[in-house]
């Protein structure tokens, strides 16, 4: 999700899938997020429950899409339709507009000590934590295919670095969780 958003030359807001309705709720007014991309319909009805009861979400209408197709969300297949108008030049002076000072996620501290904490986290960011984490990993990031198991949430900055790190060297499909493992 991370690349096909950052080339639409917009930030993602990662949330964690253990966060409260009142952290979903801060997250969207304090990042201002207009589009809002879930995995499932439980979280599809989290997500519209948040933005049906929130007076804090006045900057307009936020929508809404579902990774998983259950025949009755709005599914994010239709983001294809949705994108039909959108020419290439305008795709590629959006995608083109990013630099490494660029923002390119505000990921959200935990909220422990208070609200949740926006930092904002640039392509530059991302790029220095690729150089740094490449000598310690050779064996999954240089050694070819290989397989690794993360337990990291794909919220946590590490976890989307090393998914990107990944697909810089080899083929990489990600595999939703195994239910033992999630557990």
């Amino acid at each position: 999700m991370d690349f096909a958003i950052w080339f639409a030359g917009t930030i993602t807001v990662p949330i964690y899938e253990t966060s409260s309705a009142s952290q979903v709720e801060w997250i969207l007014v304090d990042s201002g997020a207009r589009l809002v991309v879930v995995e499932n319909a439980e979280k599809l009805e989290l997500v519209r429950t948040v933005v049906g009861e929130s007076a804090l979400l006045v900057q307009g209408p936020v929508s809404l899409w579902c990774i998983d197709d259950d025949g009755d969300s709005p599914h994010l297949g239709g983001l294809t339709a949705v994108g039909r108008g959108v020419s290439d030049a305008e795709l590629e002076s959006q995608r083109s507009v990013a630099e490494l000072g660029s923002v390119a996620s505000m990921v959200y501290t935990s909220g422990t000590t208070g609200r949740p904490k926006g930092c904002q986290i640039t392509h530059g960011n991302f790029a220095l934590v690729a150089k740094n984490v490449i000598p310690f990993l050779p064996e999954v990031l240089a050694a070819g295919p290989s397989r690794t198991l993360m337990f990291l949430p794909l919220a946590h900055l590490l976890a989307r670095g090393s998914v990107g790190l990944s697909d810089r060297w080899h083929n990489v499909r990600s595999y939703r969780q195994c239910e033992g493992v999630a557990r």
